[in-house]
């Protein structure tokens, strides 16, 4: 399982935090709160696997009898015979090395077998874990194992997770987009983009060389979700924005009002349209250009 140091960069969503700025005692806190029982190691690297073990929903063999961890060994078939020939430590540790060496190469062949119903709720709760908004991401491992599950879980990935739109103001009124949200708006299949429910526009400025995160107090928007109704012919935006005193909070007001009536102009023709996959990926190219247009004086 890949993991991650970043919270937004290009293709985390689906990657496990390795916890690296965690110190001992926050991560035994951490593990406290989850439940996760580790004895009384204090060693880093031990808590940040069990960490990841905790990530990846693995049961804790700490407070588990002898007995009840021969049992999981019986009830998952794991061989020991010669694992524990060749590391012979003592009876305890043959036993949770045993299954902690089986977690690390987990086999579930069972899988396509269960009902579609169950596979859907699985894939939901694997999708639950991506973050917030999502940043021109490649398709997750999952939808590459096979042709079944990728037919299942693509509709999902793409009509569940929000995926953000980043707009870069330049030279005052210019709006554009990064090289890499273009790849990837270029890259997508048409009608993957159509399965999308969930825009979040954010805007950066460039201002005298540097790139800033934040908006000067005239922005009239400072980030934008737009959701598409599932089954109704709806569409819903919502923006959070700062803005000015005196004089310039009425310019910026007005930047506002201009630039929410283009992008509810822009979703209109989007579901306007037949059928109930509508989005287009010039959708979002008339949204970049709804706020431009409220930078124009």
């Amino acid at each position: 399982m890949a993991t991650t140091n970043t919270t937004d960069a290009h293709d985390d969503c689906w990657k496990l935090s390795c916890h690296r700025d965690l110190t001992a005692k926050e991560m035994r806190e951490e593990l406290e709160a989850r439940g996760y029982h580790v004895g009384s190691i204090m060693d880093k690297d031990r808590l940040r696997e069990h960490l990841r073990r905790s990530d990846l929903g693995l049961m804790s063999y700490y407070k588990c009898t002898n007995e009840e961890l021969r049992q999981l060994i019986e009830a998952r078939q794991i061989d020991i015979s010669s694992y524990t020939d060749k590391h012979r430590i003592g009876p305890r540790q043959d036993l949770t090395h045993s299954l902690d060496r089986a977690d690390m190469h987990p086999k579930f062949h069972g899988f396509t077998k269960l009902p579609a119903e169950l596979r859907n709720q699985i894939y939901g709760y694997h999708l639950a874990d991506f973050q917030k908004s999502i940043y021109a991401p490649s398709q997750p491992p999952l939808s590459k194992t096979c042709r079944l599950i990728r037919q299942e879980f693509i509709p999902l990935f793409y009509g569940t997770c929000c995926f953000e739109v980043r707009l870069l103001r330049i030279c005052g009124q210019r709006v554009t987009m990064s090289d890499r949200m273009l790849l990837w708006l270029r890259s997508t299949a048409a009608e993957h983009i159509a399965l999308i429910r969930h825009l979040h526009l954010s805007i950066a400025y460039e201002k005298k060389g540097m790139l800033h995160a934040e908006f000067d107090l005239t922005d009239p928007l400072v980030t934008c979700s737009i959701y598409l109704g599932r089954k109704s012919k709806t569409f819903s935006i919502w923006s959070s924005h700062y803005l000015a005193q005196g004089v310039q909070q009425a310019a910026a007001v007005a930047r506002k009002k201009e630039m929410e009536k283009n992008m509810r102009a822009a979703m209109a023709r989007v579901v306007r349209r037949a059928g109930k996959n509508n989005l287009r990926i010039g959708d979002i190219f008339a949204l970049r250009r709804a706020v431009e247009a409220g930078y124009e004086e």
